[in-house]
């Protein structure tokens, strides 16, 4: 698809682009893509996507792949929406190179047909037992859409979401940050799927969300939401030419992160963890590294009890500044860039949520989102830098 057709491809209110389909779906593209039969099948949180954990049996029919990965595949079914782009590649790139510096993640795996991903029709399912019906005759005058589907390679671990919250951790999500843009800084790594890629889900894209803000009812939240916007179109673009640019994660968040108990800390009286790896590169962008900085702020805050939600910028900083440096500019807009991965994540979950009311993974930022978001926005930016250029001092003592 050319850039053009790329920019148009918008999020329009209502629309419905996550993929319609059950297990047996799920089951049925391992068999026929891949060449694999499936032991095991559980299907992931997602917004947009359908995420199954598979586990197949140690014999296949897939010549391209060597031997069977042992910790099971993560079969990504794309939303309609992000199916039609080249952004995917874009995403391989990126895994290849984090993988070749010691970075864990997801590699892709080749299909029978020797790609790493097929665009495939899907007719919605009329039953929880019925197959993959991918034509005409099959689908009959029943919905479908097109969506791309891919195999990963599945790595074991805890996410940062299931273990203890401590200024250790949030540390260790600093430097893995830091360690990532540092790479791709440094190796400048880009992609031509870059150059025309809109998400709702850049920060750059924040004032879009005015469409979508009618899905806030509650008059206080609402208002709220309007005032981040308002902040953000009048502070953030005017300093967009002294930002530094590069490849970003773009959902640097507690869902994302593996972690591994830590060697550093063994004996403490909570557990510690270090985080090891990475996931899902679906939002991925060439755009501003200070919204990846915002973006792990703003999750490691939604859900932090035991820590004082305000030092948590202090602590994920100390980790990422001992990797790369912000300037005077990144430092100025960070406050309002978390404040609206805040509303980005509020708005877009009670929107999505609207369309489908039976995802609960939707609403796991609502309750303690509002909460942090109110905590965080009557702050002064200069009382909250003070408080995290204080923590960032102790780590160097």
């Amino acid at each position: 698809m050319d850039g053009s057709n790329e920019k148009e491809a918008e999020l329009k209110p209502g629309q419905v682009i996550k993929p319609q389909m059950n297990e047996n779906v799920a089951k049925n593209m391992v068999r026929i893509l891949f060449g694999m039969e499936v032991t095991s099948i559980k299907e992931m949180a997602s917004y947009d996507d359908r995420n199954y954990y598979v586990k197949v049996k140690e014999d296949h029919n897939n010549n391209n792949i060597e031997k069977i990965w042992p910790h099971g595949y993560t079969l990504k079914v794309t939303n309609s929406m992000e199916s039609v782009k080249a952004h995917i590649d874009a995403e391989h790139g990126m895994q290849r190179l984090l993988h070749s510096n010691d970075i864990p993640c997801p590699l892709p795996v080749l299909n029978v047909q020797g790609t790493d991903r097929t665009l495939q029709v899907i007719y919605t399912p009329q039953s929880k037992e019925e197959g993959w019906m991918k034509t005409p005759s099959e689908g009959g005058d029943r919905p479908f859409n097109r969506h791309t589907v891919r195999l990963l390679t599945f790595i074991p671990g805890e996410t940062l979401f299931n273990v203890p919250y401590t200024p250790h951790l949030f540390h260790s999500a600093g430097v893995m940050l830091g360690r990532i843009n540092k790479l791709f800084k440094d190796t400048n790594f880009n992609h031509a799927a870059f150059d025309d890629y809109t998400s709702l889900w850049n920060l750059a894209s924040t004032p879009q969300l005015s469409k979508f803000v009618y899905a806030v009812t509650d008059p206080d939240n609402h208002a709220l939401i309007e005032e981040v916007l308002t902040a953000f179109e009048a502070q953030v673009p005017p300093h967009y030419d002294k930002l530094t640019k590069g490849t970003i994660h773009g959902d640097y968040n507690e869902q994302n992160l593996l972690v591994t108990p830590s060697s550093l800390k063994p004996d403490t009286p909570v557990k510690e963890y270090d985080v090891c790896g990475v996931l899902d590169f679906q939002d991925a962008a060439f755009s501003y590294f200070v919204f990846d900085v915002a973006i792990g702020i703003c999750y490691l805050m939604i859900e932090c009890q035991n820590v004082d939600p305000l030092d948590v910028g202090g602590h994920f900083l100390a980790g990422y500044l001992s990797e790369m440096s912000l300037n005077e500019s990144e430092f100025e807009v960070l406050k309002i860039c978390v404040a609206s991965r805040f509303a980005q994540s509020l708005v877009m979950g009670a929107y999505s949520y609207s369309l489908d009311p039976g995802n609960e993974y939707l609403l796991v930022t609502q309750e303690n989102g509002w909460k942090k978001l109110k905590i965080l926005w009557p702050v002064s930016q200069d009382a909250l830098y003070t408080r995290w250029k204080n923590i960032i001092d102790s780590y160097k003592k």
